[in-house]
């Protein structure tokens, strides 16, 4: 089995037809000033399409999907951040770099950890 990776320009996203999942890449930059890509987000969020961001691409993601997104006082920076799994209690050790955060009524929480213990997944 192969695999090809293509980087292309946030606009205009390509056809569902020519490829097989979307990664977005981390910024930086603020995902306010990204009008163009959020209204290309939401038309492959509509598709039966793999979509995976991380940072800013995860807040692209998030307010395709409805979200508000916010800037975090201080941030998650740092290795052995403890996340706790909601539905088990298990704890996860991680590793976590991100200044943003999002509120969406409509997910049930996964994973709550960092310094100030907000939902992380």
């Amino acid at each position: 089995m192969s695999h090809e990776a293509n980087s292309t320009p946030h606009s205009p996203i390509r056809s569902a037809a020519q490829y097989d999942g979307l990664f977005l890449s981390n910024g930086p930059g603020d995902p306010q000033m990204c009008g163009a890509t959020i209204e290309n987000l939401k038309k492959v969020l509509a598709r039966d399409t793999p979509i995976f961001g991380i940072c800013l691409g995860h807040q692209l993601m998030s307010i395709a999907a409805g979200a508000k997104t916010f800037k975090l006082q201080f941030g998650n920076r740092g290795h052995n951040q403890p996340c706790t799994e909601a539905m088990t209690g298990r704890c996860y050790i991680t590793s976590q770099n991100h200044g943003g955060c999002r509120t969406c009524p409509h997910t049930v929480p996964v994973m709550s950890g960092g310094k100030d213990h907000r939902i992380v997944a």
